[in-house]
């Protein structure tokens, strides 16, 4: 018997894009974090290439780890229930 299963490899890869994207909110808040006195013009840029290298990093392993389509359909939901326009924002 393997002691590696499919179910394991599987497993390990899934666990990657919550890894990527845990990297991804800490960038954003540290650009954003007003003590670190980024230029307000350079944030977007800054936001745009940290998003670049974080999916180019784990995007061997599963694909493209930050796809907004899995945060598009939660936020549409959350907005046909009646929790307003606040979500997309």
């Amino acid at each position: 018997m393997n002691a590696i299963s499919q179910r394991t490899v599987a497993l390990i890869v899934d666990s990657f894009q919550i890894i990527a994207t845990a990297v991804f909110c800490f960038l954003i808040a540290h650009i954003t974090d007003k003590r670190n006195a980024y230029p307000h013009w350079l944030q977007p840029l800054l936001i745009g290439l940290s998003f670049f290298a974080v999916g180019t990093a784990f995007a061997y392993n599963c694909g493209y780890p930050c796809n907004p389509a899995r945060d598009f359909g939660p936020r549409l939901f959350s907005w046909i229930v009646g929790y307003g326009g606040d979500v997309f924002s």
